[in-house]
């Protein structure tokens, strides 16, 4: 139900109408009932820009120390995690969207709305005199 906003025309109180839209949340992915761990078989080296190496060298300055920024993940180690499912492409399809317009009430027309509208405020001109008297 729509009730008038003080200070607001009958313009701005068509616009508030018309500008029906909804927010949707959900979630494209689901949860893995084990998540899936890689784990080094080897030493793993990444580079100051987070690309994968194949050796040490590659990652070592001229004194022989890891470079700064670079990263080692040594044999044994969890170097990957994943926790959710890759996304579900029903969710960009159209396929998804009828489906959710569906269950979405119809469109306001303005027309009965503004009718409404008028209503309450004979309703609420009516309590104002009835409130005054007593």
């Amino acid at each position: 139900m729509f009730l008038p906003l003080s200070g607001k025309t009958r313009e701005s109180f068509f616009f508030l109408l018309t500008n029906y839209h909804i927010h949707l949340i959900f979630s494209e992915r689901l949860l893995l009932e084990m998540p899936d761990n890689k784990i080094a078989t080897r030493a793993v080296y990444f580079d100051e820009t987070g690309k994968r190496v194949r050796t040490k060298k590659e990652i070592t300055g001229e004194d022989g120390a890891i470079r700064r920024g670079c990263t080692v993940i040594p044999k044994g180690e969890i170097y990957e995690h994943h926790m959710f499912t890759t996304k579900d492409t029903f969710f960009k399809s159209k396929g998804f969207l009828a489906e959710v317009k569906e269950l979405l009430p119809p469109k306001p027309k303005p027309g009965i709305d503004m009718a409404v509208f008028r209503e309450m405020k004979e309703l609420l001109h009516r309590l104002r005199k009835c409130a005054s008297e007593i």
